[in-house]
C-alpha cells in the first residue's frame, strides 16, 4: 500500500516536524549504537515475547541502557516520560506507589484497598503498593502498559501495569560496580557478579545495593535534615537450564530501609478563608499555614521514622514441549513496615500516628502458551493469590490529650481466576483477538476501631468476567492499526480506617470499560517509530471516601462507597527518532479529559443551621475536578553520542512538561477547587557519561530538576483538622563511576 505509507509518513512527519534524515548512530528508547536503529525492547505484556510494535497495545518499553542514559534509578524518575501517565510516591511512604495511568490512580497505604495500577516484578503482581517504588537496581527493562490488563494480569490492575524485569545471569563470570555520590550526602554503591556454577546448566547472579542519602528538608524547630534514607537490598538470582526443553528461574531478594520520616508542611487555611467550608480545628487553635514558608522548610518537633523490609521469592518454571509452552510463577512476599507520621506540621505534636504493619502474600499461576506462527495462537491459565496482613495503628498528640489510642485491624483475602487469551490470524494481515478472565475473591476483615474495647468481623466475596476484543490490521510490514476493546475489574472490599462498627463496609466493586484505536509505525529501516492511540473508558462504581451519619453514634464518619461514575478520553503519541550525526530524539504526548457523570455523596456531614447545603449532606457533586488528571503531558529527551579516540561521550538531556492537575480529591475543592491544584510545570534532567571504548569503565554526572523547580507534591485535608502538603525534591545532582569486569 504506497499510498497509505507516503500520506502517513507525510502527515506524520509535518505534524512532529521530524525530517526523514539518515542516521549514522544514536541512543533513543534502548537505541543500537552500532546499526543507527531504535532498538527493539522485547515485552511479554501477552505472556509471551513479542515486539512491541506487533500487539494491540499500548505499551511503552525501557532498556536497560536507556535508564542508564537517563540516571533512572527509581520508577519515580519515569514520572512525565510516558504519555498520560502519573509515577509518584506517596508523600510520607517514600517506597509507597501512587500511580495513576490515563487518569485512573491510587494512592493509599491501607492494605485492605487494592491498587487501581498493578506492578510486578519479574511476572508476580504485588499486591499492594508499599514497596512498590523500592530503588532500581539491575534491572534488565521496564515495561509500562496503559488500559485495564485484566485478561492476563490479574482482575484489580484497572489503569495498567508497570513490570520491572531484572537481569539474570550471563553464564559467564563476569560483573559490574557502580560508585555515586552527590548533594545531601548521597552515597550510592550498586553492583552485580555473575558465575557459572555448572557450566551451560547452572549459573548464578548476585545484586547488591547500598544506598544512603542525608535528606532534602530542613527541620527549622531544631536546625537538621529530613528524609534521610538508609538502605540496603540483596537478590540473588539462579538460572537451570538442563535441556533445550525446560528451565528455571529462581529470585530470592531482600530490602531493609532504616530512614528518617517525611515531615509535613502546615497548608492549613486561615480562618474564614475558604467560607463557606467549616474552618480546620488547627486554625481554630491558633495554628494556621505560613504565608511564608519555604517549600523545604519543615517544622516538626516530634521525632519521625520510617522503618520497612521486605523479603521475596520467585520461581519461573518453563516446560517446551509439543503442543506449547507451560509456565509456573510461584511467588511469595512479605512485608514489615513501622512508620510514624505527624499531620499537623505546626511545630507541636497536633496529631501523630504510628502504623506498625506486616503483610504477607502467596501467589501460584500456571499458563499453557500454544506455540506461535501458526493460524491460531493462544494463552490460558488459572490463577491464585493468598494475602493477609495486621495491622496496629496508635494515634496521639494534643488532638487526643497526649494520650495514645490504637486501632487494631487485620484481613485474609483469597483470589481465584481463570484465565484466556486467543489470537485468529483471519489472513496475514488481519487478527482476531478476545479474551476473558473470570475472577472470585473472598475477604475476612477484622477491625477494632480506637478507643473500642472490642473488635468487629466481617467477610464478603465478589466475583467478575472481564472481556477483551481486538482487531488488529498490518497494513505494511512495518505499518500495523488496531481497534480493542478491554474491560477491567477492581474488587471491592472494606474500609481499613473504619471509626467505627457501621463504617467498614464492605463496599462494591468497580469496573472500568475502556475503548482504544491504535497505529503503530517503523520508518526509514526503523530509524524513526512513531505510535498514536487514542481511548475512552467509562469508570463505573467509583469507590470514594464520603461522609454519612452514623445509625448506632449519631454522628458523621467516614466511609468508603461506591459513589460514582466518570468518563476519561485522551490520545497519545510516542515518537523515537535516530537524526543522523550522532543525535536522537525521544517524544511523547499525552492529552487527557476527564470529568465526573456522577458523583453522588457527602462529602462534610450533615449540615450545620444556616450552613450552605451545597456544602454539606448529600448532593451530586459531578462538577469537582477529578484527581491525579492532567489535560497534557508531554516530554522530549535529546540523546547526543560521538566517538573520541579514548572514548565514548554521551549526553542526554530531558524535559517533561505536565499541566495543572488536582493532587487529592477533598470536600475543599467544592468552593475552591484551587486549594490542592498543583500548577504546570516543566521538570529539566541531564546526564553527561564518558564511557571507554570497550565500555568497560563509565564516568557520568547527572542532574535532577536542573533548573531547581518548586513544585507542590501534595495537599490533601485530614477530616476537618488539618491540611497538610509537600514538595517535590528540589535540584539534585550526583557522579558515578562504574567499570566491568
Amino acid at each position: 500500500m504506497p499510498h497509505f505509507r507516503g500520506l502517513l509518513l507525510a502527515t506524520a512527519a509535518a505534524g512532529l516536524g521530524v525530517a526523514p534524515a539518515q542516521a549514522q548512530t544514536g541512543s533513543g528508547p534502548g537505541a543500537s549504537d552500532n546499526l543507527g536503529q531504535v532498538t527493539e525492547v522485547v515485552v511479554t505484556a501477552q505472556k509471551r515475547a513479542e515486539r512491541v510494535q506487533d500487539i494491540a497495545l499500548a505499551v511503552t518499553a525501557f532498556s536497560a541502557r536507556t535508564l542508564q542514559n537517563a540516571a533512572v534509578t527509581n520508577l519515580t524518575n519515569l514520572d512525565g516520560m510516558i504519555p498520560n501517565v502519573t509515577l509518584e510516591a506517596v508523600a510520607t511512604f517514600p517506597n509507597a506507589s501512587s500511580f495513576s495511568i490515563r487518569g485512573l490512580g491510587f494512592g493509599d497505604v491501607e492494605s485492605t484497598f487494592e491498587p487501581t495500577v498493578g506492578v510486578e516484578a519479574n511476572g508476580v503482581y504485588l499486591a499492594r503498593n508499599v514497596g512498590a517504588t523500592q530503588d532500581l537496581f539491575d534491572v534488565d527493562s521496564i515495561e509500562v502498559r496503559r488500559g485495564p490488563q485484566g485478561t492476563l494480569d490479574g482482575g484489580n490492575t484497572i489503569g495498567g501495569v508497570v513490570a520491572i524485569n531484572t537481569k539474570k545471569p550471563t553464564g559467564a563470570f563476569d560483573g559490574e560496580i557502580e560508585v555515586t555520590g552527590g548533594d545531601h550526602g548521597r552515597a550510592e554503591v550498586r553492583a552485580a557478579v555473575d558465575a557459572p556454577i555448572i557450566k551451560d546448566v547452572l549459573s548464578v547472579r548476585l545484586s547488591i545495593l547500598d544506598l544512603n542519602y542525608g535528606g532534602y528538608l530542613h527541620n527549622v524547630f531544631n536546625n537538621s535534615a529530613m528524609g534521610q534514607i538508609d538502605s540496603l537490598s540483596e537478590r540473588l538470582t539462579l538460572v537451570y537450564t538442563p535441556t533445550a526443553a525446560f528451565d528455571a528461574t529462581l529470585i530470592v531478594d531482600h530490602d531493609t530501609d532504616r530512614d528518617g520520616g517525611f515531615a509535613y508542611i502546615n497548608g492549613t487555611p486561615p480562618l474564614g478563608s475558604i467560607a463557606p467550608a467549616p474552618d480546620f480545628l488547627l486554625a481554630e487553635l491558633g495554628f494556621p499555614m505560613n504565608p511564608n514558608q519555604k517549600p523545604y522548610d519543615v517544622d516538626s518537633s516530634t521525632p519521625l521514622h520510617y522503618d520497612f523490609s521486605t523479603t521475596g521469592v520467585s520461581a519461573t518454571l518453563n516446560w517446551r514441549l509439543d503442543f506449547g509452552t507451560v509456565t509456573s510463577v510461584t511467588g511469595y512476599r512479605e512485608y514489615d513496615d513501622d512508620n510514624n507520621n505527624e499531620y499537623g506540621g505546626a511545630g507541636f505534636a497536633f496529631f501523630t500516628s504510628e502504623r506498625t504493619q506486616d503483610h504477607d502474600q502467596f501467589s501460584e499461576e500456571l499458563r499453557l502458551a500454544s506455540p506461535s506462527g501458526g493460524r491460531l495462537d493462544y494463552v490460558t491459565g488459572v490463577y491464585y493469590l493468598h494475602q493477609h496482613y495486621d495491622l496496629t495503628n496508635a494515634e496521639g498528640g494534643a488532638l487526643f490529650g497526649g494520650f495514645n489510642v490504637n486501632q487494631y485491624a487485620n484481613q485474609s483475602d483469597d483470589a481465584y481466576a481463570a484465565f484466556g487469551q486467543l489470537n485468529y490470524h483471519l489472513t496475514s494481515q488481519l487478527t482476531f483477538t478476545a479474551g476473558g478472565r473470570y475472577s472470585y475473591e473472598a475477604k475476612a476483615f477484622h477491625n477494632q476501631p480506637a478507643g473500642y474495647s472490642t473488635g468487629f468481623d466481617y467477610g464478603a466475596n465478589w466475583s467478575d468476567f472481564s472481556p477483551k476484543f481486538a482487531l488488529s490490521y498490518k497494513f505494511e510490514p512495518d505499518i500495523m492499526g488496531y481497534l480493542q476493546y478491554s474491560r477491567g475489574y477492581r474488587s471491592g472490599g472494606f474500609n481499613g480506617r473504619a471509626g467505627s462498627e457501621t463504617s467498614a463496609g464492605p463496599y462494591a466493586a468497580e469496573h472500568v470499560d475502556s475503548y482504544e484505536i491504535g497505529l503503530k509505525n517503523e520508518f526509514f529501516d526503523r530509524r524513526w517509530v512513531l505510535n498514536i492511540d487514542g481511548f475512552l473508558s467509562k469508570y463505573n462504581n467509583i469507590q470514594e471516601e464520603v461522609q454519612r451519619l452514623s445509625a448506632v453514634t449519631n454522628l458523621d464518619e467516614t466511609v468508603v462507597e461506591n459513589a460514582g461514575a466518570a468518563t476519561y478520553s485522551g490520545a497519545e503519541i510516542e515518537s523515537h527518532a535516530i537524526l543522523g550525526g550522532g543525535f536522537a530524539l525521544d517524544s511523547s504526548l499525552g492529552y487527557l479529559d476527564g470529568h465526573f457523570d456522577r458523583f453522588t455523596a457527602n462529602l462534610n456531614g450533615a449540615c450545620a443551621p444556616g450552613e450552605d447545603p451545597y456544602f454539606c449532606g448529600v448532593n451530586n457533586y459531578k462538577n469537582i475536578p477529578l484527581p491525579n488528571a492532567p489535560h497534557w503531558t508531554a516530554s522530549m529527551s535529546g540523546n547526543y553520542r560521538h566517538t573520541l579516540p579514548f572514548g565514548v561521550f554521551t549526553a542526554n538531556l530531558s524535559a517533561t512538561y505536565t499541566s495543572s492537575q488536582y493532587t487529592s480529591l477533598t470536600p475543599i475543592n467544592v468552593v475552591d477547587p484551587s486549594f490542592t491544584l498543583r500548577k504546570a510545570n516543566t521538570i529539566l534532567d541531564s546526564t553527561l557519561a564518558l564511557t571507554t571504548l570497550d565500555e568497560k569503565y563509565r564516568l557520568a554526572l547527572w542532574v535532577k530538576n536542573l533548573t531547581d523547580q518548586h513544585v507542590l507534591y501534595s495537599r490533601f485535608t485530614v477530616g476537618p483538622l488539618s491540611a497538610p502538603e509537600s514538595y517535590e525534591p528540589p535540584l539534585t545532582w550526583g557522579v558515578s563511576v562504574s567499570g566491568k569486569f
